[in-house]
């Protein structure tokens, strides 16, 4: 993830395991979005712990502005920042 936020220019925090730190760091205003490595994913102004609903609207509306499915999408973010 490091090469993704140096890309774009963000900072990237890692924090211990759970949501409390995650929510920690959206109620001090440093993060709008915070995941963890189940898949779990937060966005700030949404329920206060793990989406999935949320999410998979997200990634649905990337395949449908983007008109490129998520494999595309994913090949092309490697090319650019390289595999994981």
């Amino acid at each position: 993830m490091t090469a993704l936020t140096r890309y774009h220019n963000v900072p990237l925090y890692e924090t211990p395991l759970g949501f409390e730190p995650i929510g920690e760091l959206m109620i001090a205003g440093k993060i709008a979005i915070g995941g963890e490595e189940s898949a779990a994913l937060t966005i700030c102004g949404r329920v206060s712990e793990k989406d999935g609903i949320v999410t998979r609207l997200i990634v649905a509306a990337m395949a449908v502005t983007s008109g490129a499915n998520l494999t595309a999408q994913q090949t092309g973010l490697f090319a650019k920042l390289g595999s994981i």
